[in-house]
């Protein structure tokens, strides 16, 4: 689980790097979608929720701008899964 979620976010800053759909994040995409584990939309935003609440909770140098970076890098990425 722990290798799987450092991946995935791994792909998710990739994205807002360089944003092309690679075919890791194409993947990814289409795992989540309608046709295999149809992830609401709205979850997206829960879980990012739930990432930005935990760096909080084990980052020490935590501030509103390491909020607003996580945000910002993650955004690109859950926009693309949630219209793919």
């Amino acid at each position: 689980q722990k290798q799987m979620l450092r991946e995935s976010l791994l792909v998710m800053a990739s994205f807002f790097a360089h944003p092309e759909v690679t075919e890791e994040l194409d993947r990814l995409a289409r795992i989540h979608g309608p046709k295999r584990l149809e992830i609401a939309g709205e979850l997206y935003d829960r879980w990012l929720e739930c990432l930005v609440e935990t760096v909080q909770e084990v980052d020490p140098l935590w501030n509103r701008d390491i909020e607003l970076a996580w945000r910002v890098v993650m955004a690109p990425g859950i926009a693309l899964m949630k219209w793919m």
